[in-house]
């Protein structure tokens, strides 16, 4: 048996009393809920119909359904027979079209799926070469967004509702007079992969010679085009290829969740990190890090490193690979301290020239030129490489810098928004506040009256890309088109159509599409793909010389504790903080949700002598750079001494109901382009504040308590080896499975599944914690949103979560990922102790829950050792029937009668009382059986996918019926040594297995890691 320790918390790593006191309990309140009704005793005045108004739903919304028709340019479905009629719309019979989704940083190739004239799930497109049928946490949340009752229902002047004619007229005229009286006139965008809308922009600017076009990202990659252009000789972003390198370097660069294109990029990743017995390979992967990333957590090893540290590593990186493939060095740098990882690095990359890759997400120039001399002496250009350019990330912060300038000398008489929000997201806040409204003409373009566009003139709504038509070009000559999938639930219109007739042409978007697309082949075969990809090779070349010499050698000082800032998966650059289900996801690192904070590393917390707190924080004011911010303090690992983060995209004020005031806004704490800063200042206010986090609740842990046993720390549940382990023997980390199988006692019989068996199975090699699948989870099977205050109290209904285990040192740990959902037990505990039977197991092995017959006893989460049951304390889809109630955290929830339309009709809406969970996609499974039913022919393996399996990016995820000897699943559980059930001693015999952790170390797995804090030190609970 192992003797590695995981853990979950930082109390769980000390073992503290009160951490083993809350663990002992399977539910962390008395009475959940009990305070809803309270304030219907005390005869509040707040009718509980009146708050479903704001956070439930309503019948009213059928109505709402019924008028959604067909587009009138019909979209072409995804599978049709282009021979035959295009079918009408049937009831209770889904129609799939592709489209895109594309958010300036990112793309995802999507099939959208239809009931009855509205769009209520996305699917990848497994067709796109590109990301090839994965998806992202934001792109699967993007549907909610369609339904988002904050949106502006039509033009606005001064907050006031006007008609598009007279918009149109307004602005034209005013356009007109700003250009003839010589003024500047500027589009500010963000990136837009719209070729008609940067089209539109052009003729824009034929027509009013005066108008200039500047885009800019919130979290901007600006200084790879401008390294590029020295380096390649051209400002593109390349295209990276990660499933071609042996090796990948990463520094502050989260490939996998939030740089560039993550999708495509873990897609690449994955296909070399999954031994098997044919091919018992990986690749290698060393990730320098100021912040605990997930591309952090899959890395083989982690180096923490301060923000002021990166140039030093990169330039002894450059050195000592340059030492070995020849080259020409940079004198004059500081040493870097760790130079025994910087040798074990560039050996590993000089041993697998063109077969390497590194790569940098710190906007700094020098940075990106150290890392191109280090690809180009590498020899990696052109293979791990290539010149196809990436067209996200097209923000130029030298440009926004010149606007700002104009802005300031009067010169810009007129601006026009586009998928910006600079008085939120730049540190230019306070210029744009306070010129907007001098300006002879300020108009948004953005879909609701945000933080910029509440200051502005005139707002002209942009439609939602589900409502709209569109052509986009992610990479160069691949081409991605838009389609709407309903009509525009509001009174707004697509962007480029605004800016077309701005420009003095009466065109639709649909035929800006049409006309553009025109050379493309059949216009009907390429909606129905979704994508024309009309690319040739792109050469590139590195010029090594010219790299090195736009690099000063002497690194800039930095002094005291320093500030990294970063994204968080789910909400990104807070573009769209207003999506609940963005907002209650899990960070995947430190399982928080609804808040930003500032992270501080285990050490400085411990020479600090801060008390340890479960869920609860102490508030600390941060100061840099002049300013301060007030936030909750959570302690993490894996961050460098001296070092804290912070993430942007909260402190929303103009977002909506779900995001207004959800955490702290820092973008106006930053420097132009700077996404660090040294010389913070933290003090604690003695203030604490609640964080609304999941990773102490739900925990699954072993009885460390029975006599006669040796003390474990999840051995059954986290199983691990190196791959040199692996390469010797198969079952490396999983030895122990044949003797615990061999010793199986039971009183059951086992029941013979006569037709299908159905299973699942989790690689947690492949998984990186993205938290794709548990919104696609939530969205598929009407899993509601609760808020941050439920969450805090354990009462999240997620039917899916991903377990995050650290094991080693927590200064650097390592990390493993582990999705867990309902284990469907062939032996079910909770099945035995139902007094009603409402949970009962069907003739295909799934573990069922009957809602109807449910009356809430909770004896079955009581008895379920996976934690994975929900119990739904408040009717959160609308059925009024409990009197009246109160919660001051409604706003939160964002349900309307109008996001009533998001619901999946397969899909049973549970009321209040009773347990939920997964159902493996039960409705799927009928689905898939009745289709092959239809076509009289027997069902086959990867007809029915789960909803968590279509959307994992990594393909980590496998579904299928275990009878069926030549299944995906039934080889995954039979036929791989890496293969185990969670507490198999016990005999649950779980339908879900999942694959033994295998990382590319030379060294073993982390042993067990002795608490570093003894008991007599912890100081307590912050209350």
């Amino acid at each position: 048996m192992s003797e590695i320790k995981y853990w979950k918390s930082l109390e769980e790593l000390n073992e503290t009393p009160e951490y083993k006191d809350k663990a002992s309990k399977e539910f962390q309140e008395e009475i959940p809920g009990l305070d809803m009704f309270e304030s219907a005793s005390e005869g509040s005045g707040t009718d509980r119909r009146d708050f479903l108004k704001v956070m439930g739903f309503s019948v009213s919304a059928a109505a709402l359904a019924a008028s959604c028709k067909t587009p009138v340019k019909k979209a072409v479905p995804y599978v049709f027979n282009g021979n035959e009629q295009i079918p009408e719309v049937v009831p209770g019979v889904a129609d799939f079209y592709a489209t895109t989704y594309y958010d300036g940083s990112s793309f995802v190739n999507l099939v959208a799926k239809v009931r009855e004239g509205r769009p209520i799930k996305l699917e990848g497109n497994t067709d796109a070469p590109f990301t090839k049928g994965g998806t992202s946490a934001r792109s699967q949340a993007s549907i909610l967004s369609l339904y988002d009752a904050t949106r502006l229902k039509c033009p606005v002047k001064g907050n006031k509702a006007i008609s598009w004619n007279q918009a149109d007229k307004e602005i034209t005229s005013k356009l007109a007079e700003i250009n003839a009286a010589g003024g500047k006139i500027a589009i500010l965008t963000g990136s837009l992969g719209s070729v008609v809308t940067k089209k539109a922009i052009e003729k824009l600017k034929v027509k009013y010679s005066n108008a200039v076009h500047v885009a800019y990202d919130a979290v901007s990659q600006y200084a790879i085009r401008k390294a590029n252009t020295i380096s390649l000789g051209t400002g593109i972003i390349p295209s990276y290829q990660f499933d071609k390198a042996n090796v990948i370097v990463g520094f502050n660069c989260d490939f996998l969740g939030t740089w560039l294109n993550p999708v495509e990029f873990a897609k690449q990743y994955a296909t070399n990190r999954v031994p098997s017995k044919e091919n018992p390979t990986m690749s290698r992967h060393h990730q320098f890090q100021s912040a605990m990333t997930i591309t952090g957590a899959s890395a083989d090893y982690r180096y923490p490193i301060k923000p002021s540290e990166e140039k030093l590593a990169l330039i002894a990186l450059y050195n000592a690979v340059a030492a070995k493939v020849g080259g020409s060095v940079i004198s004059g740098a500081k040493a870097f301290a760790n130079k025994a990882a910087i040798d074990k690095v560039a050996g590993e990359l000089a041993a697998n020239k063109g077969r390497s890759l590194v790569v940098s997400g710190t906007n700094n120039v020098e940075n990106q030129l150290l890392v191109n001399a280090i690809n180009g002496l590498l020899g990696n250009y052109g293979i791990t490489i290539t010149g196809r350019s990436l067209n996200v990330k097209e923000g130029n912060d030298d440009a926004l810098a010149t606007l700002v300038a104009d802005i300031k000398s009067g010169a810009v008489q007129g601006l026009i928004l586009l998928g910006a929000n600079p008085v939120y997201n730049t540190p230019y806040a306070d210029v744009f506040k306070s010129a907007i409204g001098k300006l002879k003409l300020s108009v948004s373009l953005n879909d609701r009256s945000d933080e910029t566009g509440s200051l502005a003139q005139y707002v002209c709504p942009d439609n939602h890309y589900l409502e709209t038509w569109d052509l986009l070009e992610p990479k160069s000559g691949y081409y991605c088109f838009v389609q709407p999938t309903i009509n525009p639930i509001f009174d707004t219109r697509a962007a480029s159509e605004t800016l077309t007739k701005w420009a003095g042409e009466q065109t639709t978007a649909y035929d800006l599409v049409k006309a553009e697309s025109a050379a493309m082949g059949s216009w009907e075969n390429n909606l129905q793909l979704g994508f024309v990809d009309n690319s040739s090779a792109a050469g590139v070349s590195c010029n090594v010389g010219a790299s090195i010499a736009g690099v000063n050698a002497s690194a800039g000082a930095a002094s005291g504790t320093e500030v990294v800032f970063y994204e968080k998966v789910a909400i990104g650059d807070g573009t769209f903080a207003n999506n609940p289900l963005l907002q209650e996801m899990p960070d995947p690192i430190s399982k928080t949700t609804w808040d930003n904070y500032v992270c501080v590393p285990y050490s400085w917390a411990k020479e600090k002598d801060m008390k340890l707190w479960l869920r609860e924080a102490p508030i600390a004011k941060v100061s840099f750079n002049g300013k301060s911010v007030e936030l909750p303090v959570m302690i993490s690992f894996g961050l460098p001494k001296d070092t804290v983060a912070i993430a942007v995209g909260y402190g929303r004020t103009k977002a909506g109901k779900a995001g207004d005031n959800v955490g702290k806004n820092v973008y106006d704490l930053l420097k132009p382009g700077q996404f660090s800063a040294d010389n913070v200042k933290i003090e604690l206010t003695g203030k604490g504040y609640k964080l609304g986090m999941n990773q102490q609740y739900h925990t699954l842990q072993e009885d460390n308590n029975l006599p006669s046993r040796p003390r474990r720390y999840r051995n059954s549940i986290i199983k691990e080896a190196n791959l040199k382990q692996y390469q010797a023997k198969h079952n490396a980390g999983n030895e122990d499975r044949e003797e615990i199988k061999e010793h199986l006692l039971t009183l059951y019989g086992y029941h013979p599944y006569q037709s299908h068996h159905w299973a699942l199975s989790v690689d947690m090699n492949s998984c990186i914690g993205c938290g794709a699948c548990v919104i696609a989870c939530n969205v598929e099977n009407n899993v509601p949103v609760v808020g941050k205050e439920r969450v805090y109290k354990g009462q999240e209904m997620h039917w899916m979560r991903i377990d995050r285990y650290f094991s080693g040192d927590p200064d650097n740990p390592d990390v493993s990922f582990q999705p867990m959902m309902c284990q469907h037990c062939n032996n079910a505990p909770c099945e035995n102790v139902c007094p009603v039977n409402a949970t009962n197991h069907s003739s295909e092995g799934l573990n069922q829950m009957a809602y109807n017959r449910c009356i809430g006893t909770r004896y079955c989460a009581n008895n379920c050792p996976f934690k994975v049951r929900r119990f739904n304390w408040l009717d959160y889809q609308g059925n009024d029937s409990f009197g009246k109630w109160t919660d001051a955290t409604a706003a939160e929830y964002m349900y309307e009668d109008l996001t009533r339309m998001v619901l999946n009709p397969d899909v049973t809406v549970r009321t209040r009382g009773v347990i939920e969970k997964c159902s493996m996609c039960v409705q799927r499974i009928q689905e898939g059986k009745l289709t092959a039913k239809k076509e009289n022919r027997t069902l086959r393996d990867g007809d029915i996918k789960t909803a968590c399996q279509t959307s994992c990016p990594t393909n980590a995820i496998i579904f299928g019926d275990i009878n069926d000897g030549n299944s995906a699943v039934h080889k995954a559980f039979f036929e791989e040594e890496r293969n185990y059930h969670l507490f198999e001693e016990l005999h649950f015999l779980t339908n879900v297995g999942y694959k033994v952790k295998v990382r590319n170390k030379d060294e073993e797995p982390a042993l067990y890691f002795t608490p570093v804090m003894k008991e007599e030190d912890i100081k307590g609970i912050v209350k």
